[in-house]
């Protein structure tokens, strides 16, 4: 029994090697990307509301992010948003708002934040938007 315990916990331990080392080829260029970003950060209600506006009859698409410093789960999505920004550049436009930042309270407060993060997806053709919160 013990020499089977000895030959077991070694596999096992090449075994879980294995599966990280797989998990971070297929992941780890969401982490430790050299393209540039494409997300805008919004640090007004008028960078907010010119950036929606800039949209509307363009055919483009934009989505908001609602995030804010101390927030794990948005530095944890942080690079995926960044890595859809990249890959969508030409068809959807991204935003980033701090929520804790003054100059944009009232965009925040009519945007209805209630958890971050929060995101809203605003179409061309139209004022209303969908939202997406944790």
């Amino acid at each position: 029994m013990l020499r089977a315990t000895r030959t077991l916990v070694p596999s096992l331990r090449s075994w879980q090697h294995a599966a990280y080392s797989d998990a971070f080829r297929q992941h780890g260029a969401l982490w430790f990307s050299t393209e540039a970003s494409q997300v805008v950060d919004l640090a007004n209600d008028k960078e907010y509301a010119d950036a929606l506006a800039s949209v509307r009859g363009t055919g483009q698409r934009a989505v908001v992010d609602y995030t804010a410093k101390w927030c794990g789960p948005c530095k944890m999505i942080a690079p995926i948003y960044n890595k859809f920004s990249q890959e969508f550049k030409d068809e959807i436009k991204f935003y980033r708002v701090d929520i804790d930042e003054d100059n944009i309270a009232s965009t925040v407060a009519e945007a209805g934040v209630a958890s971050v993060p929060m995101f809203t997806f605003h179409k061309d053709d139209s004022d209303e938007e969908s939202r997406a919160s944790a």
